[in-house]
């Protein structure tokens, strides 16, 4: 088992609500994701948003912190709208957001 682990590297993302999220890399240190305040409509769904962002970022590259803000600012946005599936982001939205997302980002090294 520890030797999986090692392999893996496991690092742990604890989202914290409207205070964004909590990154643990595998050496332990951690680094804060802020999302933006907003007044929240309807929080349904707002965990499946930020999680299908976070997987998107990480296989099309972003470091995890970065796929982490890509998850909150997405997260955010579904907030904003009531119900689950209808309060996600329509895909000119979606591309709008990760495009500014990644033209801002520190470049993975």
């Amino acid at each position: 088992m520890h030797a999986v682990a090692a392999q893996l590297r496991p690092r742990l993302l604890v989202t914290l609500g409207e205070r964004g999220a909590v990154l643990v890399r595998a050496d332990g240190s951690t680094v804060d994701v802020p999302a933006e305040r907003v007044d929240a409509v309807d929080t349904t769904g707002a965990g499946d948003a930020f999680v299908g962002a976070f997987a998107f970022g990480l296989a099309t590259g972003l470091a995890e912190e970065v796929a982490a803000g890509l998850g909150c600012t997405c997260a955010t946005a579904s907030v904003l709208r009531p119900g689950t599936q209808a309060s996600f982001l329509e895909r000119e939205d979606a591309v709008r957001i990760y495009e500014g997302i990644v033209a801002t980002a520190p470049s993975a090294a």
